[in-house]
């Protein structure tokens, strides 16, 4: 019986899938939902042909590196694969065709290694599957962008056109207002998330769709975790203000209650550091550029090291320099203590009467 090798380098044909499939193997691709899944290749069949590997055959069995098989040959190697994109909603099915490359017991290479790469036509499973995920996805970019809100002159906005007004989320100033808790807004504006990403139609629409995915997933997909497509009820709301800074929060859907949490490293404070820098960092935070910001500071002074000066050098007599409010702070034993909050050129210090 004539024996041929294959090195061991000879592994499952496909290493590309990010899924195994019941039908070969699978991609569920998408730019929007980077986070969640692959990105979508631009050229699929180029992509196919890179990830995928030529074994290599050798009729010799001395090879201490190369495990021997019996009846082997050179045959080519069949492998369906899809490609699944979200975002343009398409099932993209193919034949993919391995030609090993053989060599024989004097070296010499007697067949030439390739891929081939043939598209074929998805079945119906695929292509309701990837709609279903498609219009998950205009939903979560309809419920994206109404988490969306913009202060302009005082007034908060919601969505990309900025048509919407949110007067409720007024009570927010700046993002310190959020992260301190001060005149609720942490409370308001969580009330305002969970409405939205739970409750409202958009929201429940990207839940239904989900399922209606999830119906169809082992039929396309073999064994793979339902809850992978859940990942993607993760939002992010975005919130500008006046002032320059910027609050980011993480909402987390995907266990049916939303989990909320400001993101510190992604906000960032009225000067442009992250509020993360701008509260841990160890240096002592003199000023702000924000009159709203370093008030919230002076309301919370277990928040950032901030200095309180008593008798600034030039505040009284600066030509530059105005007073710009007064906050008076009650502690628990009901003593008030009072500090001005001064502007000097595009710096706001916080000053006590001393």
């Amino acid at each position: 019986m004539k024996k041929m090798i294959v090195f061991i380098f000879l592994l499952p044909a496909f290493l590309l899938a990010k899924h195994a499939s019941a039908q070969g193997g699978g991609l569920i691709c998408s730019n929007y939902w980077q986070a969640q899944f692959s990105s979508c290749p631009t050229d699929q069949v180029a992509f196919i042909k890179q990830q995928t590997y030529i074994p290599t055959l050798q009729d010799s069995c001395t090879n201490g590196d190369a495990i021997c098989i019996d009846d082997a040959n050179n045959q080519p190697l069949y492998q369906p694969y899809a490609i699944y994109n979200i975002d343009d909603n398409e099932a993209n099915r193919f034949q993919v065709t391995i030609y090993p490359k053989v060599i024989n017991a004097n070296g010499l290479i007697t067949q030439q290694g390739r891929i081939d790469v043939q598209r074929v036509n998805p079945t119906q499973h695929e292509r309701d599957f990837v709609k279903h995920l498609n219009e998950a996805q205009h939903y979560h970019m309809q419920v994206q962008d109404a988490l969306t809100f913009t202060q302009k002159g005082g007034v908060m906005y919601s969505g990309s056109e900025q048509s919407t007004v949110k007067s409720s989320l007024n009570a927010c100033k700046t993002a310190m207002n959020y992260v301190n808790g001060d005149d609720d807004c942490r409370g308001i504006l969580n009330d305002e998330i969970r409405l939205e990403v739970q409750n409202n139609a958009n929201s429940i629409s990207v839940v239904a769709a989900l399922d209606k995915a999830s119906a169809f997933i082992k039929l396309v997909l073999g064994n793979v975790e339902t809850n992978n497509l859940n990942k993607v009820l993760n939002y992010d709301v975005v919130m500008s203000f006046d002032d320059g800074s910027l609050l980011v929060v993480n909402v987390d859907v995907t266990k049916g209650v939303a989990k909320i949490i400001a993101d510190l490293d992604a906000s960032s404070a009225a000067n442009g550091d992250t509020l993360t820098q701008f509260l841990e960092s160890q240096n002592v935070i003199k000023g702000s550029h924000s009159p709203d910001e370093l008030e919230s500071l002076i309301n919370n002074p277990q928040r950032g090291n901030l200095q309180t000066q008593c008798r600034p050098r030039g505040v009284m007599t600066g030509v530059n320099v105005k007073h710009v409010r007064t906050v008076i702070i009650v502690d628990k034993h009901a003593n008030e203590r009072v500090v001005n909050i001064y502007q000097k050129e595009t710096t706001f210090i916080a000053v006590s009467n001393c």
